[in-house]
């Protein structure tokens, strides 16, 4: 019944992580985006930064910040935040265990009384970030459109794939953290990567200043990883996100004359062993598109043995735009939630 669930409109950061952090705990690896993103927003130094294109619309300086709760306590999680276009959604329990549409109407309410603009791109667990947009569609008498899907994967030292390590690597190969001072002499190249891999994934690149930041830190807390040739990185992998037992895989890039040669896949391997049986990590989560290589190599690491969920992003639309020839678009009147 919707008249036991409330909705809890948060008018601070340092609020809404006392409400909700305990209980997305719960699903801790599944909600690693918000543990790990949004307790830097109480830091003025540690705000984070802008990686993804705007969308159409948005006001990015926008902090919503909602949840629902019935008896039970808190449940869903749906935030809107500087850091991302979208607004994302998220849930303490199962979403198959939950009485999910009542709670999205909950929620639908209370976003619709917020001043301003509703947003109209939403992002999260498919079950969950469908929900809303096409309740939010459907008041607003717009259409969903499909923007991406992908994989979000769990690994721990269980599920580590018993084949690695594969194969000695070749003489002047090496797999290691980058340290400050292979930083200095390679920045500009770790950069670059880093940047490459929104091009290709997004289309558009992070800006230069905001990537040497996000690499610098990196280096500093020891979150840059780097496959090296003769000591020149050509394929690296970059952690962040860290919470109470893991961390995420946010970005693996490999330069494109080096593709095919087995260099990521013995990267991930060595990264992934070590962080979970030398250091005791508990678990590492990765984003990725299925039917590529790059899924192949996750896959073959172990990735999703313990665990997977598909992660979408969806803009509102008007009924009659036809950007796409009408192909990803929704009628939201035929949508079951």
């Amino acid at each position: 019944m919707t008249s036991d669930i409330k909705a809890i409109v948060h008018s601070t950061v340092k609020k809404f992580l006392e409400c909700v952090s305990e209980p997305l705990h719960q699903r801790e690896w599944q909600n690693a985006i918000p543990l790990g993103i949004y307790p830097n927003y109480l830091s003025p130094t540690q705000t984070p930064p802008r990686l993804f294109p705007d969308k159409e619309g948005e006001d990015q300086s926008v902090f919503i910040l909602l949840s629902t709760s019935s008896d039970s306590g808190v449940c869903l999680v749906s935030c809107k935040t500087p850091s991302y276009g979208s607004m994302s959604v998220y849930s303490t329990v199962d979403p198959d265990t939950v009485d999910l549409a009542a709670h999205v109407a909950v929620l639908l309410d209370a976003l619709f009384k917020l001043p301003g603009k509703v947003p109209r791109a939403y992002n999260g667990d498919v079950r969950l970030s469908w929900a809303l947009a096409a309740a939010v569609a459907a008041r607003l008498g717009l259409s969903v459109k499909t923007e991406s899907r992908c994989t979000g994967a769990v690994l721990t030292a269980t599920s580590l794939s018993s084949d690695i390590p594969r194969s000695p690597l070749s003489p002047q190969h090496v797999v290691k953290k980058v340290t400050a001072e292979e930083y200095g002499t390679h920045s500009e190249l770790l950069v670059t990567m880093y940047s490459n891999m929104f091009l290709e994934v997004r289309g558009q690149g992070v800006p230069m200043p905001v990537a040497q930041g996000v690499v610098e830190n990196g280096v500093a807390a020891g979150h840059v990883w780097a496959y090296f040739v003769e000591g020149v990185p050509v394929s690296g992998a970059f952690l962040g996100r860290p919470t109470r037992r893991g961390k995420s895989i946010t970005c693996v890039y490999a330069r494109k004359e080096f593709r095919g040669r087995g260099n990521t896949q013995a990267l991930m391997d060595t990264l992934c062993k070590v962080l979970l049986e030398e250091e005791g990590l508990g678990y590492l989560t990765i984003f990725f598109e299925e039917g590529g290589s790059a899924g192949r190599i996750y896959r073959r690491v172990g990735f999703g043995k313990e665990g997977e969920y598909v992660m979408a992003d969806f803009t509102l639309i008007d009924e009659n735009a036809e950007e796409d020839g009408g192909k990803s678009r929704v009628d939201v009147k035929k949508i079951s939630t």
